[in-house]
């Protein structure tokens, strides 16, 4: 059969074949990462797009051509993060790979996609055990040494939705910075196959994202836009070197939680909790002196053994399984609730993805009226009533939790509201591809002044199974009172 070639800037041009599903056959690997970027460090990398295509009006491509793939429809089913990184690289960086090795622009014939165990550097840091193992690095190869250039994460379209904007990425873009930060790299990628996020760090605390890529986009392509990155990190700016003041710990910090470290310290004015004793430097005694005039109902708590802050505790609101608590106290001068993981069952994966799982909901759903505000959160160092485990520290939100006697009690308005309230809430956890995975009614805070809805407990948040509607899956487990018919 006679070989069949195509010219490098139509193929580059072409979009990517649609991934080929089976609606109930995709596996959702659980994400137990706490790395996240907030949103106040994530900006558009403006013009993006315009300068991919003025790089293709001037690149000398013209001429060079390629075998040809038969890339206008995929024959593969893909189910799992696997097979949609296989399609990645046969689609993406088989495709581009052979663009790059033909070109001649200087320092790009070499570029190559690989996957992160190929890297040196990566290997060092993996079996220390300093980082997990990004899905592609986009390096440059000279026999068997490499220079990674572009790092990236892969994930599948029915778990993680690009598109949605940058405030609601901090969880993946958590990631990807961590293995740029590790590999000193200036550029990454975000990718679910039918959408892809290019993203360049241009500052310690300003990552900049372009816009999310379909993978149908044309002028510029999904492909145009990786030839074009290669081309940025053929030069000597792909590293990107920090500051030495700066702060990881700023950078995944949420904004509620950065106002209140501004405020004034509840500690003793001659000691702070940015040089305060560790265990290491000092005795437990010494921790104790620094809370003696605190009450036996404080917990002092902090990240690994290193003291942050202090929360008093009123009382116990809810007593859980396996020691488990959620308590009420002052955290600040501000009313809050406080939720208790002990210790003695951190070794259980499900109670760690649990704490994890909260931590990351409350943190990536912030500023959303159906969520409580996170204040907080650390390991408890000293408690007089507590053992050692871990609290996340929540603002008290007005309102009572929902109830059948308060259904009984509601007005037929009142009613209707409620309905519409909680539609609207499990709504927007399903617009972050999320589902309440244990809706009790108590884990509902009703707020009858406002007629206003918090969702509370997200140790059990699930993918959302597009097979299950929601009449059928939260709502029926809340309660079977309400009629289903009145759903707006």
């Amino acid at each position: 059969m006679a070989r069949r070639e195509e010219a490098v800037r139509s193929q580059l041009r072409q979009p990517l074949p649609p991934l080929t599903t089976i609606p109930g056959a995709r596996f959702v690997h659980p994400n137990t990462r706490r790395d996240r970027v907030d949103q106040r460090f994530l900006f558009e990398w403006s013009k993006f797009e315009d300068d991919v295509n003025a790089f293709f009006s001037q690149v000398a491509l013209d001429g060079l051509r390629v075998l040809l793939n038969d890339t206008a429809a995929d024959h593969v089913i893909v189910g799992s993060d696997s097979g949609v990184s296989g399609r990645f690289y046969q689609h993406v960086g088989h495709v581009v790979g052979k663009a790059w090795a033909c070109s001649e622009i200087d320092g790009l014939r070499n570029f190559r996609f690989h996957d992160a165990q190929i890297d040196r550097q990566f290997r060092h840091l993996w079996f220390q055990g300093e980082m997990g193992a990004p899905d592609f690095i986009v390096s440059l190869v000279d026999g068997a040494d490499t220079s990674a250039r572009i790092v990236g994460v892969l994930g599948t379209p029915w778990a993680l939705s690009l598109e949605v904007g940058r405030d609601h990425l901090k969880v993946p873009m958590g990631q990807l910075a961590g293995y740029m930060r590790s590999l000193r790299l200036k550029y990454g990628v975000l990718s679910t196959y039918d959408y892809t996020v290019f993203v360049n760090r241009t500052d310690d605390y300003r990552f900049e994202l372009s816009p999310a890529l379909h993978h149908t986009a044309q002028r510029p392509s999904v492909r145009q836009c990786f030839f074009y990155l290669g081309h940025l990190a053929s030069t000597s700016t792909y590293t990107f070197n920090e500051s030495s003041d700066f702060d990881m710990d700023l950078l995944s910090m949420p904004a509620s939680v950065a106002r209140s470290m501004s405020q004034p310290s509840p500690f003793p004015a001659d000691w702070q909790t940015s040089g305060g004793p560790t265990y290491e430097e000092g005795s437990r005694e010494t921790v104790v002196s620094l809370v003696s005039k605190f009450s036996a109902n404080s917990i002092l708590y902090g990240r690994e053994d290193t003291p942050t802050g202090v929360v008093e505790c009123k009382r116990i609101v809810r007593k859980g399984d396996l020691g488990k608590l959620v308590l009420e106290g002052k955290w600040l001068g501000v009313d809050v609730i406080v939720k208790f993981w002990p210790d003695r069952i951190w070794d259980a994966l499900w109670n760690r993805y649990g704490f994890e799982r909260e931590l990351d909901s409350y943190a990536e759903l912030e500023g959303s009226r159906y969520i409580a505000t996170l204040l907080d959160y650390g390991n408890v160092i000293l408690a007089n009533k507590l053992q050692n485990g871990r609290i996340i520290i929540l603002k008290k939100e007005p309102g009572e939790a929902f109830s059948n006697k308060m259904w009984e009690d509601f007005s037929d308005r009142e009613k209707r509201v409620f309905r519409q309230e909680l539609v609207k809430a499990h709504n927007f956890l399903r617009s972050h591809d999320l589902q309440q995975g244990d809706p009790r009614k108590d884990n509902i805070l009703w707020n009858r002044k406002d007629q206003t809805i918090k969702l509370l407990d997200f140790e059990f948040l699930l993918p959302v199974d597009e097979d299950e509607p929601l009449d059928q899956s939260e709502h029926c487990q809340v309660t079977n009172i309400l009629d289903m018919n009145i759903w707006v």
